[in-house]
């Protein structure tokens, strides 16, 4: 098993949604003081929007920042994920094996029913927009801490796997 910080690395992916997600976590970040959050903006967010979710941090545990080059390391070291469950970053948390919490994009029903569906085999917690209270976010991020981890057998290879298999075509 992989050393985990003791970190919450929280998510909206590469767009510019799920602002209420960053600032739920904020206001839980401050019930939590012995774990790190890290709010990682998506890649088009604005500045003062990054600006304005740091000013509302009141708690020293929480930095906010743009874009992440080292996401899925950062993600493979932390505690836990919480994230708006985009089909790139809930492919990272299963790779990585790193818990999640994660909230569909309230304008996506796909990312919905696939947070659904990956909750049904225990590989995330699904979020809603309940949970998006500070009190019941830490509930939530409490009770993921302490779930025994799931051993789950999704075959990461598929690209290899193909690969093999077209070559394989090509030779015969």
């Amino acid at each position: 098993a992989r050393k985990r910080k003791p970190q919450v690395l929280v998510s909206q992916g590469g767009g510019d949604v799920g602002r209420e997600l960053l600032s739920a976590a904020i206001g839980a970040a401050a019930r939590l003081p012995s774990l790190h959050f890290v709010l990682a903006c998506g890649s088009r967010t604005p500045t003062d929007h990054i600006e304005a979710l740091r000013h509302s941090a009141t708690s020293n545990n929480v930095e906010v920042v743009p874009f992440m080059p080292d996401f899925v390391q950062q993600l493979g070291e932390s505690a836990l994920s919480i994230n708006m469950g985009g089909d790139n970053t809930l492919l990272d948390v299963l790779a990585t094996r790193t818990p999640s919490l994660a909230y569909a994009y309230q304008a996506n029903p796909e990312q919905g029913i696939r947070i659904a569906a990956f909750a049904k085999k225990g590989l995330v917690h699904a979020l809603n927009a309940d949970d998006l209270t500070p009190e019941r976010l830490k509930a939530r991020i409490e009770h993921a801490l302490a779930a025994l981890p799931v051993q789950h057998h999704v075959a990461m290879d598929g690209a290899r796997v193909t690969s093999e298999r077209i070559l394989s075509i090509l030779d015969a």
